[in-house]
C-alpha cells in the first residue's frame, strides 16, 4: 500500500508565544524570530520531520498468535531519512506486561519498544543512535528498503493509524546556543520553548493505515460483532464506503446470529454472501487494504468455529418435552 507524503499547509504566519510569529520557508522549515540576550533581533529555523515519502508494505500470517510484518520504503526524492515508525493507540484495553516479551523484532540498527497508556498499547520502532554523539544513527535512506519490523500477537487484523518520522539532527535547545536572557534585575529570564509551541502547529509525520492486531477473540458472534464495529469506522479513514457498510452490516448480523447458534450451514452461508460483496465491491467502495483485513478476519473466525479445540460456542440442546 502506498503511503502519501505528507504536507505542510502553506501558512503566512503562525502566533508562536509572546506575539512572536513563524513564518514558513520554501523549504517547508518554520523561521522563528525573537530577541537575543543582547537586545538584537536573531532568528531561529524549525525543521519538520515530514520530508520523507514512504511506502509500507503488510502482511500478517500465522495461526492463533499472528505475526504481523512491515517492510518500509524511501522514496528516492525524499529530502530526510526516516528515523522512526509508529502504531498509535492499537485498542483500548489491550494491554501487556513483561510476560508477554518478547513479541517484537526488528530489522538491524532499529530498536523496538512499546508503552500502554489510556489510548492503548504504542508501538514503535526507532533507529538506534550510536554511543559516539557526533555520528548520525543508522536510518531508512532515500532510495532505501528495510524489512524485519515484526509483531506476533493474538489478535486479528484490524486498521489504524501508523506516524513515519523523519530524521532531524537533534537540537537540545530551541534558540541558538541557548544563550540566558536577563532580566533588568538580573534574574533569568526564559524563552518560551520554541519546538513545543511551533509542533502542534506541524504534522511532523506521515500518517498511514496498516492491518494491525485492535480484535481479540471473545465468541464466534461477540468477534463477529467486533468487526462490524471496526468496519463502521472505515468510511472516516476512507477505507470504505458508507454504502459498503450499510450493505455488509446486515450480512454480520446474519453470521454473528448464526456462529451464536453454532449453525454450521448458515456460517458458511453467510460468509460466502460476504465473499461475493467483497469481491463485487469497487475500490471506491472498499480499498484493497480494507478487503484484505475483512477476507482475514472472516476467514480467522470461522476456521476457529469449525476446527476443535477452537470451537467458541455450544449448541443449545432443544427444550424437554412437557410430560
Amino acid at each position: 500500500m502506498n503511503i502519501r507524503q505528507l504536507t505542510i499547509p502553506f501558512l503566512a504566519a503562525v502566533v508562536v508565544g509572546n506575539a512572536q510569529t513563524a513564518t514558513l520557508d520554501v523549504n517547508g522549515n518554520y523561521i522563528v524570530p525573537y530577541t537575543d540576550a543582547k537586545g538584537q533581533a536573531a532568528t531561529y529555523t524549525f525543521v519538520p520531520r515530514n520530508k520523507v515519502v514512504p511506502t509500507l508494505t503488510s502482511s500478517v500470517s500465522g495461526m492463533d498468535n499472528y505475526q504481523y510484518q512491515y517492510s518500509l520504503s524511501n522514496g528516492v526524492n525524499a529530502q530526510q531519512s526516516i528515523e522512526a515508525i509508529e502504531f498509535i493507540g492499537l485498542g483500548p484495553g489491550i494491554s501487556f506486561n513483561q510476560i508477554n516479551l518478547p513479541f517484537g523484532t526488528t530489522p538491524p540498527n532499529f530498536a523496538f519498544g512499546f508503552n500502554n497508556g489510556p489510548a492503548g498499547l504504542l508501538i514503535r520502532w526507532n533507529s538506534v543512535y550510536p554511543s559516539d554523539s557526533n555520528s548520525r544513527p543508522v536510518t531508512i535512506q532515500p532510495g532505501q528498503t528495510v524489512g524485519g519490523f515484526k509483531i506476533i500477537l493474538p489478535f486479528l487484523a484490524g486498521i489504524v493509524n501508523m506516524k513515519v518520522f523523519g530524521f532531524v539532527p537533534d537540537d537540545q535547545c530551541a534558540l541558538v546556543e541557548c544563550t540566558p536572557v536577563l532580566s533588568s534585575d538580573g534574574q533569568e529570564v526564559e524563552y518560551p520553548d520554541l519546538d513545543e509551541q511551533i509542533e502542534p502547529l506541524t504534522d511532523l509525520s506521515a500518517d498511514v493505515l496498516v492491518p494491525a492486531p485492535v480484535i481479540s477473540f471473545s465468541d464466534g458472534g461477540g468477534t463477529v460483532v467486533s468487526v462490524k464495529i471496526e468496519l463502521a469506522s472505515w468510511p472516516a479513514i476512507t477505507q470504505a464506503s458508507q454504502t459498503f457498510v450499510n450493505q455488509a452490516s446486515p450480512r454480520l448480523d446474519v453470521l454473528a446470529d448464526a456462529l451464536t447458534r453454532c449453525n454450521i450451514s448458515g456460517a458458511n452461508a453467510a460468509e460466502a454472501d460476504l465473499e461475493n460483496l467483497i469481491t463485487a465491491a469497487s475500490t471506491d467502495d472498499l480499498s484493497p487494504l480494507g478487503a484484505y483485513v475483512l477476507r482475514f478476519d472472516l476467514r480467522e473466525v470461522l476456521r476457529r468455529f469449525q476446527n476443535p479445540p477452537y470451537i467458541y460456542c455450544q449448541p443449545v440442546p432443544p427444550p424437554t418435552p412437557a410430560p
